[in-house]
């Protein structure tokens, strides 16, 4: 069997890359091995590969030529997948996440490069989601958002992280994706908050992390400014906003009243011991999944939530065997997780 390594160059130390055979095209590699030379191959991508990014353990995403996902790893070959995927698409994909991540990049240099202070928030525009954007040094980030202010004082703040596919800068994606659950919060007075990432990673000390960390800064901020119920800030999200969602509720136990990750994981509390999940095991979360989600596995919530359970943690588990990573809009529509969340304080926590 021969196969295909695909992904950007985002994802390597090139200068470990170099030794490989490979071909680039606008900053996507393609390693071609088959069965004979697999081991060597395998063992030179993981060498290149940034730690923890684009590989869950030491398995790597491989496309075969009969048009299939494989996973190589230390044990050899296997083929967990039935739907084939097609090389010019995985392409495509790669190609598009590398421009796209390659332009926030600029942007964000040039950003930072106008403002002097450390951080800094734009003006928001008048409209029921004002939009704005957030500068921030510390984190070197800068991105957009949107936010709706409660109407009066002392109310919850609501954050909402969005999927893999609103990644930009254009501050309109994020309030398309959070159009299946506006109206739910259409009569509620609280403020929500709508940031945009600017480009995604998942690896160590990544876009991603800084992100989530700068999110927190910008909802200090506007809890200030509204005057909020800092006892009743809410988080959830959806796919790679489930990613942020775990994060931010590991990283900040005592800040947020519960949190909500739909369709995401939390893959470094699987992979590492330094993510003590006890840390997290008083925040009340409600985790949602489908058994049948080929984007983002269902496994690491699987053990996430076993592991909080035993730590005699507060936490619902929706896992579904059907809808696939479509699942969080019956999800959204289908559970009274609105009431839930709204129940949360950190008034209520046991000392």
């Amino acid at each position: 069997m021969k196969y295909k390594f695909v992904a950007s160059n985002l994802h390597f130390d090139t200068s470990k890359l170099k030794k490989l055979k490979h071909k680039e095209i606008l900053g996507v590699f393609i390693i071609d091995f088959d069965d004979s030379n697999r081991e060597q191959i395998y063992n030179d991508i993981i060498n290149a590969l940034l730690p923890r990014d684009i590989i869950l353990g030491n398995d790597i995403n491989v496309l075969g030529n009969d048009g299939f996902v494989y996973i190589v790893n230390e044990r050899g070959v296997s083929n967990p997948r039935k739907i084939p995927l097609y090389f010019p698409r995985v392409l495509a994909f790669n190609i598009t996440r590398g421009k796209k991540n390659s332009k926030s990049a600029k942007y964000i240099k040039s950003a930072l490069k106008e403002h002097a202070k450390t951080e800094h928030i734009s003006k928001p525009s008048l409209s029921e989601y004002k939009k704005g954007e957030f500068f921030d040094k510390e984190n070197g980030l800068c991105f957009s958002y949107r936010v709706r202010p409660a109407k009066d004082k002392n109310k919850p703040v609501v954050l909402f992280y969005h999927g893999a596919g609103c990644i930009g800068k254009e501050n309109f994606k994020q309030l398309y994706e959070f159009g299946v659950v506006r109206k739910k919060f259409s009569e509620l007075d609280c403020t929500v908050i709508l940031p945009q990432a600017p480009c995604i990673s998942h690896s160590e000390n990544s876009v991603a992390r800084r992100y989530t960390d700068s999110v927190k800064k910008l909802v200090d901020r506007i809890s200030a400014e509204t005057e909020a119920d800092k006892s009743r800030i809410y988080v959830f999200g959806t796919s790679f906003g489930g990613f942020c969602t775990w994060y931010s509720a590991w990283k900040n136990p005592d800040y947020f009243a519960c949190a909500m990750p739909v369709m995401g994981c939390f893959w470094e509390a699987v992979l590492s011991d330094k993510y003590d999940l006890a840390k997290m095991k008083d925040v009340p979360m409600w985790v949602a999944h489908s058994s049948d989600d080929d984007n983002v596995v269902v496994e690491s919530d699987d053990k996430c939530v076993a592991r909080l359970k035993e730590l005699g943690a507060d936490i619902k588990y929706t896992r579904w065997d059907k809808y696939g990573h479509k699942m969080c809009n019956k999800f959204y529509r289908k559970e009274n997780w609105i009431d839930w969340m709204f129940s949360q304080s950190l008034k209520n926590r046991k000392n």
